[in-house]
Formats: structure tokens, sequence, C-alpha cells
């Protein structure tokens, strides 16, 4: 399934959570469903990539949807595919807080 995202709304609930929004469309079927989950989100021990955890999604029927954006951002969520020839991305420390 091939899924683009349009109107993406992220935002911070607190709970160190995050909150997406989306309005996604499905190039097969050329249909868009809304989708609407929280999760939280963690870094592994080496602080190279990000994991979504614990998601909610607030709309069941179109959970699918929601998962099949998740899966789709693994790749951007890998801190090492931003690496440069003479750096690398690496987060050692985040912090979530509401508001901000």
């Amino acid at each position: 399934m091939t899924v683009n995202a349009r109107n993406v709304k992220f935002t911070l609930p607190g709970d160190k959570k995050i909150g997406l929004e989306a309005d996604i469309e499905i190039a097969e079927s050329q249909t868009t469903k809304h989708i609407a989950l929280s999760a939280k989100p963690s870094l592994d021990a080496d602080g190279n990539k990000i994991a979504i955890a614990d998601v909610e999604y607030h709309d069941r029927e179109n959970a699918a949807f929601a998962q099949a954006l998740l899966d789709s951002t693994k790749e951007i969520l890998d801190l090492r595919n931003f690496e440069l020839d003479a750096m690398s991305l690496k987060s050692i420390n985040s912090m979530f807080v509401r508001g901000k």
C-alpha cells in the first residue's frame, strides 16, 4: 500500500506522548482517510533510532491506515540515515515538554 500524508498535525499532549493527525491518501484506491493517534517515542541505547510504542488509535476504523503511515516512517526515524561525510546525527538526550 502506498500512502501519502496531507494536513499533518503534530502535537505534544503530555505524558511523554506525541499526537499525530493527518489525512492519508491511498494511492492504489485514490481514497483519503483521516487518522488520529497518540504514542510514546523512545530512543535506543545508542541514541541512533527512535522507536514508536504504545500507539493509541483514536479512530479504530482507520487504524490500518495509521499503521501504514507509521511503517513508512521507520527509515527517517533511524538517525544513522542522516550521516554526512564528516558528521553524523545522534540524540544524546530527549525531552518532550507540552506546549513548547
